[in-house]
């Protein structure tokens, strides 16, 4: 009789056993399921969030560019008693384009190269390069996408200001050596012309040049490629010179200093 009852007893425990088993193996899958659904929801919830974020980002970009293009330029810059044109929207927008590492105003930033924001009357230090030309040190914030705009814009370069610009931005985005072998390489390209015995293959960044040098004379095409030598000549291809990239502070410091009137003091 205990023996029967003992059997009994073993039974249940083992039968009760596998059920509560079973229901815990059944859960397994329910849970993972729902593991993996939370993950999915996380993911696409990230990725709307990014995507808003990059589409926030292009608008302002938009924004900036047309205000860019809205003000021009001041054909003559005279001292500016009030400052108000040191805070011009278009001097802070070209700023935030540069910021911001808006690679689609690289050709309206091309077309302000030259833009610059009139001296202070309350401070007797120096204009530097990048506070003069907010243009050219928004091309340097942008990096690559600037080299061959800038690399083509320095063979058909204008003006002395125009050249050192050019040759300057190319400097701080590539550095000294890669920036004199562009030139150099660019020189050679320019005596090949010049002697009719173009090269049978270019780059893709060379291209374009080659296509305007083409169309200049052998006297245009001798200028250029003296005016090429000289650059490698200019203070930026020296050892002593420190690139302004290595010194240059927050976006958001110097917004904010522009707008107190304290940088330059």
């Amino acid at each position: 009789m205990h023996k029967s009852k003992l059997l009994l007893i073993v039974f249940l425990i083992i039968f009760v056993s596998g059920v509560t088993l079973q229901d815990v193996t059944s859960n397994e899958p329910d849970k993972k399921a729902g593991h993996q659904k939370r993950t999915i929801r996380l993911y696409r919830e990230r990725e709307q969030k990014a995507i808003l974020l990059l589409d926030m980002r292009n608008k302002t970009i938009q924004e900036l560019m047309v205000t860019v293009r809205s003000e021009p330029a001041p054909e003559k810059i005279e001292k500016d008693e009030s400052g108000e044109k040191f805070h011009s929207e278009k001097h802070i927008s070209i700023i935030l384009l540069g910021g911001l590492r808006a690679s689609k105003a690289v050709n309206i930033l091309m077309e302000n190269l030259l833009y610059r924001t009139p001296p202070k009357l309350w401070t007797t230090a120096p204009i530097s390069r990048e506070e003069f030309y907010p243009a050219a040190v928004a091309l340097i914030r942008i990096g690559l996408p600037s080299v061959n705009p800038v690399l083509e814009r320095l063979h058909f370069a204008e003006s002395g200001d125009e050249t050192n610009l050019c040759a300057w931005i190319l400097v701080e985005i590539l550095g000294k050596e890669l920036s004199k072998t562009k030139i150099e390489h660019s020189i050679e390209t320019i005596k090949r012309e010049i002697n009719k015995q173009p090269q049978k293959l270019y780059e893709s960044w060379e291209l374009p040049i080659v296509r305007r040098l083409r169309k200049c004379s052998e006297e245009e095409l001798n200028s250029i490629r003296e005016r090429l030598e000289k650059v490698l000549e200019l203070e930026y291809f020296e050892n002593e010179y420190t690139p302004y990239v290595l010194e240059k502070g927050n976006i958001e410091e110097e917004i904010i200093s522009i707008y107190s009137g304290s940088k330059g003091k």
